[in-house]
């Protein structure tokens, strides 16, 4: 007998998944410093007003940085004047006294899935892409989502801005490589610089919409001498043998 709340569990596991990639494929294609945050029930209790911010964000980028920034939504013109607050004790890093009434004027929900992208240091200014948990197929009015509005790319070669947090994370493939070449799924490929190559397993999600890069990845981005921070482009050079050029582009 199937058990109709494991199932939906799936599905919910499932569907905030899937969430969760959209946000870190918009973070592989943004240039500015930018952090994820899933948003828990903690952060949507009208009683309170805060927001955790990561902390391996707030070492890099904000480095020790209290006071005021402001937050608004990718394509909209309000902005809403925040905190960055320390907590001193347990050395977390929060966004409070302006939070609840973004949420609340956005009408957020438990689960959706927020990136917040760093668009000035001084003064400190973020831009938010909301991606809704039950919605994540539609562009809510006046949120944007800069990552579907993108040029489209060469189905042969394909651009991924490639940053720090890639030495420990895959980055997403398009779906249009995977459209062209769809026997690269599962397969392991050579990615060539200059005249050395690595072997890197590659995996393709057709259900999400997008591949990674899996197995041999961080040997290769830890080894091949690119420079993070950059447009990576990886070109199709070789079909037969599954051969990717990769390299620095504009």
């Amino acid at each position: 007998m199937i058990n109709s709340k494991s199932c939906f569990k799936s599905e919910a596991s499932t569907m905030q998944e899937l969430v969760m990639d959209k946000a870190r494929d918009y973070i592989n294609k943004t240039k500015n410093p930018a952090f994820i945050q899933q948003l828990f029930p903690a952060y949507m209790n009208a009683k309170r007003d805060i927001l955790g911010i990561k902390s391996v964000f707030a070492r890099e980028y904000l480095n020790g940085l209290e006071g005021k920034a402001t937050i608004g939504v990718l394509h909209g013109k309000k902005t809403w004047p925040v905190r960055i607050n320390i907590n001193h004790c347990s050395g977390q890093t929060s966004m409070v006294c302006g939070w609840k009434s973004f949420w609340q004027y956005y009408k957020l929900q438990v689960n959706d899935v927020c990136v917040f992208e760093m668009t000035q240091h001084t003064p400190l200014s973020f831009k938010v892409i909301i991606f809704p948990a039950r919605e994540q197929h539609k562009e809510l009015q006046g949120y944007g989502n800069e990552a579907n509005q993108l040029p489209p790319q060469r189905e042969n070669k394909f651009k991924i801005y490639i940053r720090n947090n890639h030495m420990r994370s895959t980055p997403n493939i398009p779906i249009d490589f995977f459209k062209r070449y769809p026997k690269c799924d599962g397969k392991d490929v050579k990615l060539q610089v200059g005249e050395e190559w690595w072997v890197v397993k590659l995996i393709y999600y057709p259900h999400y919409g997008f591949g990674r890069f899996s197995r041999g990845w961080y040997t290769f981005v830890r080894e091949c001498k690119l420079e993070v921070e950059n447009n990576w482009e990886f070109d199709m050079i070789d079909e037969e043998n599954l051969v990717l050029k990769v390299s620095i582009s504009d």
